[in-house]
């Protein structure tokens, strides 16, 4: 498909919108499900920002800590709508553990520092 007198909407970011305008144009790199947000805070000015409904679209991740050796037997399904959950088996006791991605960079989340927590 190819657009026409269009302003190119970027993927991941604000688009600042006018009223009787041209047509906006979207060129997804993947076949996904897309949310369109629209911030309608400036009625004459409203916001759009386009996003991949799947955060972490491609990337596998883990319940990642010491009940399973932080390794990948856990992986976590995605079940839409930027929910992930994953259920495992853990015995009684206390276990550090992180939600990660097989190479610890595209995804790594943990705790918030004390310092952290108290700003939020």
């Amino acid at each position: 498909m190819f657009c026409h007198s269009y302003q190119d909407v970027v993927e991941g970011e604000d688009n600042v919108l006018e009223r009787a305008a041209s047509n906006l144009c979207i060129t997804p790199a993947i076949d996904a499900t897309y949310l369109f947000s629209l911030f309608a805070g400036d009625t004459e000015a409203p916001i759009l920002n386009v996003v991949n409904e799947e955060p972490y679209v491609g990337t596998t991740v883990y319940l990642r800590g010491g009940m399973n050796g932080w390794g990948t037997d856990n992986p976590f399904t995605y079940d839409g709508g930027r929910i992930y959950t994953v259920a495992t088996d853990i015995t009684a006791g206390s276990y550090e553990f992180k939600i990660a991605s097989e190479d610890w960079s595209t995804v790594d989340f943990g705790a918030k520092s004390a310092e952290e927590a108290a700003v939020s």
